[in-house]
């Protein structure tokens, strides 16, 4: 009896050895989220895999998870700051005002070369450079470039360009219709470019160039035609126009009312860069004691770069009228 009750001991105790240390395989323990109060997670040894988040099935509540989660919880999606804007967003807006702002800035330096070659062709003043001209003229560029390829043409009149040039100035692009008129005026053909000239005037176009016919003794001399032109300048809505009709008619001899519209401009109008134009239309004239004193106005203007044009104007020799 005492036999079979120490062999059954002995089994018991076999059974319960061979339990505690052969655990049976279970899964592995499910990761859970951190709490607040942790902000870690117990029996994580490696990352567990990163899987997009679900919405919660409905009837339970989503695990609140602490800002400072670990390393193996899904990374929260930044939300944006304005200290820490989302730099992978894509800024269209930004890109296409860089692009217009180059292209802008190249098709400058274009023109600016364009012009660069026409003046040279003025210059050169031949056969060949005229024909140039003409074909720019009668182009399809801009009107500044064509206006521009008729306004370096001087000299003696070319009668094989006149038919163009007539064309040019019944023209609707005005910056061509200016220069064609004056062009064909200066060059005697005044019974046709007469009434387009008083149609520009009515328009308040400056057309002082068109009556310029040279220099005596130092001073411009005008067309008989001019004064008539000039007035109507005078009321022009352009301030640029009423500037440049009443230079003309200052040294045509109407002094007066010249005078009264550069005093105006000089100690009412708003913008600077007016009253720097008329600086600039007076600086030929600056010995003369009446435009003396329109000019010293300017050094008390109150603008810094007004005072220092008027300076420089009164300091340097008196150029030729451009």
């Amino acid at each position: 009896m005492m036999l079979r009750k120490l062999a059954l001991a002995l089994t018991i105790s076999a059974i319960v050895a061979n339990v505690g240390g052969c655990k049976k395989d279970e899964p592995a323990p499910e990761t859970k989220a951190p709490t607040e109060t942790t902000g870690k997670v117990e029996g994580a040894v490696e990352a567990p895999k990163i899987e997009e988040p679900k919405a919660p099935e409905a009837g339970t509540e989503a695990v609140k998870v602490d800002e400072k989660a670990p390393d193996t919880e899904a990374p929260k999606p930044i939300e944006p700051t304005e200290e820490s804007p989302k730099a992978e967003q894509p800024t269209p807006a930004g890109d296409a005002a860089q692009e217009e702002a180059s292209k802008a800035a190249a098709a400058q330096t274009e023109r600016q070369k364009q012009l660069q070659d026409i003046y040279t062709l003025g210059r050169q003043n031949n056969d060949e450079s005229i024909s140039k001209l003409v074909d720019i003229m009668k182009s399809d560029q801009e009107p500044g470039i064509r206006a521009t390829a008729i306004r370096v043409i001087s000299g003696d009149k070319i009668d094989r360009i006149l038919p163009t040039l007539k064309e040019l100035a019944n023209s609707d692009v005005q910056p061509v219709k200016i220069e064609a008129a004056i062009l064909l005026y200066k060059w005697g053909e005044k019974e046709f470019a007469s009434p387009i000239l008083d149609e520009l005037s009515g328009q308040g176009v400056a057309l002082r160039r068109a009556f310029l016919i040279g220099r005596k003794d130092g001073k411009n001399q005008y067309d008989p035609a001019a004064k008539g032109f000039l007035q109507k300048g005078l009321g022009a809505e352009n301030v640029y126009t009423r500037l440049d009709a009443a230079l003309g008619l200052y040294e045509i001899g109407d002094e007066k009312k010249a005078l009264e519209v550069f005093q105006n401009v000089m100690e009412k109008e708003e913008t600077f860069y007016v009253r720097l134009a008329a600086l600039n239309y007076l600086r030929h004239l600056k010995d003369d004691p009446k435009i003396k004193k329109v000019i010293e106005i300017a050094l008390k203007d109150k603008d810094e770069r007004v005072q220092k044009r008027a300076e420089q104007i009164l300091n340097e020799t008196a150029p030729n009228p451009e």
